[in-house]
């Protein structure tokens, strides 16, 4: 699976389907925060420890077809 963040903070904003894959809605990051401005992790604001994501794409891809070059394998926990 190949996950890339997007710009959107509400369904709503969405305008049409995805080919292949489908959006997540209701992750939060511990630790850090999703920069919009850069697209990248950034440190967390003070006081800040939990932020929500914005929507997530989820791709299907082949694994031989997956490049990885400059991502970071994380985590995903529910509760």
């Amino acid at each position: 699976m190949f996950t890339n963040v997007t710009k959107c903070r509400d369904e709503k904003e969405v305008t049409k389907r995805l080919d292949q894959g489908t959006y997540v809605q209701g992750l939060y990051i511990e630790g850090a925060r999703w920069n919009g401005d850069i697209d990248c992790l950034d440190y967390q604001k003070p006081k800040e420890l939990v932020t929500e994501m914005p929507l997530v794409q989820i791709i299907p891809v082949e694994a031989n077809k997956l490049k990885l070059r400059g991502t970071i394998k994380t985590p995903v926990y529910t509760t």
